[in-house]
């Protein structure tokens, strides 16, 4: 026959262009980093280039049918039947990128909102226990001119009846 058919393409890591779909329970990792979009773009790309590719064959063949042109329809469909669900697979994976972006976004705000009013919280306790400090430190104070009050006027009471029998004999 005639007919070329265009050579296998490497790989990009993961599996486009080697002519072997992803597999349906493939994982993708739960943390996606910066090279996950740069992936995604590569995969995008790689899945236009296949698809005109295949378009480019289809026209190649135009109306000619014989047994090895049966078998390559059959084969381009199960293609773009993969290449579906690649699309598909890859628009889920966009989707789980950015929930886990948001659901990130929105708990770091709810630990910013926790710290603060953590921090507030512990300056409004410091400024209470300044205050019961202060405030025993006063008491102390008084405490100790009651005393002193008291024992002064111990030592003068009981020296006024000495001085007291001392001129009354």
């Amino acid at each position: 026959m005639g007919s070329r058919m265009p050579s296998q393409r490497p790989t990009d890591g993961m599996g486009l262009g080697s002519g072997n779909p992803l597999p349906a329970d493939a994982e993708y990792p739960a943390e996606p980093d910066r090279r996950g979009n740069g992936r995604l773009a590569a995969t995008r790309k790689q899945s236009a280039r296949t698809e005109q590719e295949f378009q480019s064959l289809s026209d190649q063949i135009g109306s000619r049918r014989d047994p090895d042109i049966e078998s390559l329809d059959v084969r381009l469909a199960q293609l773009e039947q993969s290449l579906a669900a690649i699309t598909d697979r890859l628009d889920r994976f966009e989707q789980h990128v950015a929930a886990l972006a948001e659901q990130a976004s929105e708990s770091q705000n709810r630990v910013e909102a926790d710290i603060r009013r953590n921090e507030n919280q512990l300056a409004e306790h410091t400024a209470v226990l300044e205050s019961y400090r202060t405030a025993v430190a006063q008491t102390d104070d008084l405490v100790e001119r009651v005393v002193e009050a008291l024992e002064s006027l111990q030592s003068t009471v009981l020296d006024q009846p000495a001085a007291g029998a001392v001129g009354v004999n």
